[in-house]
């Protein structure tokens, strides 16, 4: 008797070469399998898109592999059978996103501009100075040592001069702090250019009087934090200045797994709620391909919702939207790929110039080995550590 196998619109469906996979969106199930010529020939007719995620099967003709595979679709609920095959379909999903960035740049629309700066919504501003150490602000939110510094000036000029209504968030990374009305004139007016304004601070660069009018200002602040003994000692003596009290929140960097365990008893004893591990990569591969690499079992064990799926097919979560300015006027969205522009251009021309260049923005996983691999949009956009490291993967299955 004829039935119709149906895959539920949250299941995808991938095949790469000898595997295959199915993701539930809905429940985060996933499960992988051998995708040999029989199967391949099923799961082709279910991606099919006239099919629409169904196909007609005859239980009694179906091979053993095969009743096998239906049994796990049922069983795990990636889809359903029925009898009624007029009414047996789906909508598999399927990338469309509205606005789509490409159709952007070929736009001739009036609106172009318009819908251009809608893509921008994070601004970051390395302020430069004096701060002598190792160049982590390539991986991460850290000081950028330079021997001149933005003033105040030039960066509310910088914000005057983007003046969009889509920016949601500015970030102000500071070097060698020299003094507080540099923090007081600058917190009131971003506040009025973005909803949220995070500065970021090394521990190093604390004194009493800065952290004062820091607690005092209407801004998240996060304190950087790294295992070196000026940094260690400030935040120690930060700590016990504000026991059971932390008006910031904390980076914490860590390389080795003795910084990690520093980190954890530090966090316990202080009773520490706000806080990140940012792992940092300075000649320490054995560190990072055992704590920070993904395995298998890391990526099956995710849970990503349809949405996040698409958006990792289309742009990279790690770094769209954001333009950042460091002290020479330069202006990235990439601080470890060649420059959009400068402060002065307009910020239609960065955003264009990103748009075409593609340095980070829509910087997706279709490089190999990820584009062979099953787990090729589960797994995380690509970041900071994949260009610092010279590899396309973060994992250790390929």
């Amino acid at each position: 008797m004829k039935q119709v196998l149906t895959l539920f619109p949250d299941t995808f469906l991938w095949l790469k070469a000898s595997a295959g996979l199915l993701y539930n969106a809905k429940t985060f199930i996933s499960d992988g399998f051998n995708n040999t010529p029989v199967l391949k020939s099923l799961c082709s007719a279910l991606l099919f898109v006239d099919n629409l995620y169904s196909i007609e099967i005859e239980p009694e003709n179906l091979t053993a592999e095969e009743t096998e595979f239906v049994d796990l679709i049922i069983r795990k609920k990636y889809g359903f059978i029925t009898d009624h095959l007029e009414k047996a379909y789906s909508l598999p999903p399927i990338l469309s996103i509205q606005n789509d960035i490409k159709k952007l740049e070929n736009s001739p629309s009036k609106s172009f501009d318009e819908n251009l700066l809608k893509y921008l919504t994070t601004l970051t501003i390395y302020t430069g100075g004096r701060f002598p150490g190792p160049s982590y602000y390539r991986q991460t939110y850290y000081p950028f040592h330079s021997e001149s510094r933005l003033e105040d000036s030039e960066i509310l000029n910088f914000f005057d001069h983007i003046h969009s209504r889509y920016i949601k968030k500015i970030n102000i990374v500071f070097s060698h702090i020299e003094s507080t009305n540099f923090l007081i004139s600058l917190s009131g007016k971003l506040k009025a250019a973005a909803p949220k304004v995070v500065y970021y601070c090394h521990v190093r660069e604390l004194s009493d009087n800065i952290t004062s009018i820091l607690t005092l200002l209407d801004v998240t602040t996060i304190l950087i934090c790294e295992y070196e003994p000026a940094a260690l000692t400030a935040l120690r003596d930060f700590l016990e200045y504000h026991k059971g009290q932390h008006p910031f929140e904390f980076n914490f960097l860590i390389r080795s797994q003795t910084e990690y365990n520093y980190w954890e008893h530090l966090v316990s004893q202080y009773e520490i709620k706000l806080y990140k591990y940012i792992p940092i990569y300075d000649n320490n591969y054995a560190f990072f391909n055992r704590f920070v690499f993904l395995n298998e079992e890391d990526i099956t064990n995710t849970t990503l919702s349809k949405r996040i799926v698409f958006a990792h097919q289309a742009v990279n979560i790690n770094f769209f939207g954001e333009l950042i300015l460091l002290p020479d006027g330069l202006v990235f969205s990439n601080v470890n790929k060649p420059p959009v522009g400068y402060m002065q251009d307009s910020p239609y021309d960065l955003i264009k110039n990103e748009l075409h260049k593609n340095y980070a923005w829509r910087v997706i996983r279709d490089q190999e080995p990820c584009s062979e691999c099953v787990y090729q949009w589960l797994c995380p956009s690509p970041g900071q550590y994949e260009l610092i490291l010279g590899k396309n993967n973060l994992c250790t299955i390929k």
